[in-house]
């Protein structure tokens, strides 16, 4: 097994490509198809019971440049005779097919971010490098994500659009109670529009068994697999679950499974203040900055931008407004990103 684990802030999403380049000519793997009761299991089944999954063959149909279409796996994998419920998948296929290794398989992470998405996205990237080459690049959303089904409905459009516009950031004990009361309307209808049944098989270890079923549907002896951010947890946990199974995983951070959520989310948050801190030394070289002309205040100068939207929003030029909660996810989102070269 070839397993690299690599810094998100230390290199960025094109070494981890450069990386997976080097493994594409490790190991060659067989193909197959394998559908529910139609196909031939590639791999281990954990249980007779599964088999029906494992062994299903995908039937897949035509999505613009890619092919798309559904896997099947129990709601609960306990009940393996109960609900089914379908996960969307997306495939470019290699261009060389007579040197196809096999199925690369990612997940951009979140959680909740939709892999089939991701799966454009990531073939712009690396171009006819020798991943495109020899590789079907899949993606695909994960259970109650995004074109699965069924999906996790919690607040509505015009719920979640107020929830962002929010500009209020009371830490008072009255303030902390009125978030916890939000927290739990939002918890409850989660339950109500969802369903318990669906909440309560939507973690992780059930997201690693469904990449085993998609690994044997696609043909694959072993998973090969690049996963970002929350995806590094995904990639860990199969190779927990099904370490005999693993080809090689590439995930582009070193999540510790022990740290507890307070003191993942300090790390967190470390992370971006690096990635900002690098930005505004970028930034103060350029002709018009405006956190300024020191790196050093760069932080304080954002705050001053920033922070007045928390009581009042900037209306924009298309009459949308920009409240704190968007200013600072659009900053988030746009740290994961590398650095302009002028």
């Amino acid at each position: 097994m070839f397993w690299y684990a690599v810094s998100r802030v230390a290199f960025g999403r094109r070494v981890v490509v450069a990386l997976l380049a080097a493994i594409a000519l490790v190991l060659p793997l067989a193909s197959c198809s394998g559908g529910l009761g139609e196909g031939v299991a590639t791999g281990p089944v954990p249980t007779p019971a599964l088999a029906k999954f494992y062994a299903q063959k995908l039937r897949w149909s035509s999505c613009a440049r890619f092919d798309c279409t559904y896997l099947q796996v129990p709601m609960d994998y306990s009940k393996p005779d109960g609900k089914i419920i379908r996960l969307a998948v997306l495939r470019h296929r290699a261009s060389d097919s007579s040197r196809r290794i096999g199925s690369l398989v990612i997940n951009p992470g979140g959680p909740g971010e939709s892999g089939t998405d991701h799966v454009d996205t990531m073939v712009q990237q690396i171009g006819n490098s020798p991943v495109a080459q020899r590789f079907d690049i899949v993606g695909f959303d994960p259970r109650g994500v995004g074109a699965s089904e069924p999906a996790i409905r919690c607040y509505t459009p015009q719920e979640m659009d107020a929830q962002r516009q929010e500009t209020t950031r009371d830490n008072s004990p009255s303030g902390v109670d009125q978030k916890v009361s939000e927290a739990k309307d939002y918890v409850d209808k989660c339950a109500r529009r969802s369903g318990v049944d669906l909440l309560a098989n939507v973690g992780t270890r059930e997201v690693a068994r469904d990449m085993d079923v998609l690994r044997s549907a696609l043909g694959d002896p072993k998973l090969t697999y690049l996963g970002w951010s929350y995806g590094t947890r995904l990639g860990y946990t199969y190779a927990e679950q099904f370490p005999r199974n693993v080809r090689a995983l590439v995930l582009d951070g070193a999540l510790d499974p022990n740290q507890a959520s307070t003191e993942e989310a300090v790390a967190n948050a470390v992370g971006f203040q690096q990635a900002f801190d690098a930005f505004a030394v970028w930034c103060a070289q350029q002709k018009q900055c405006p956190l300024g002309t020191d790196p050093k205040a760069a932080t304080a100068n954002f705050r001053k931008l920033v922070n007045p939207t928390n009581n009042k929003p900037v209306i924009l030029n298309d009459h949308r407004e920009l409240s704190y909660s968007n200013a600072t996810t659009g900053t988030f989102q746009a740290l994961y990103g590398p650095m302009p070269l002028s």
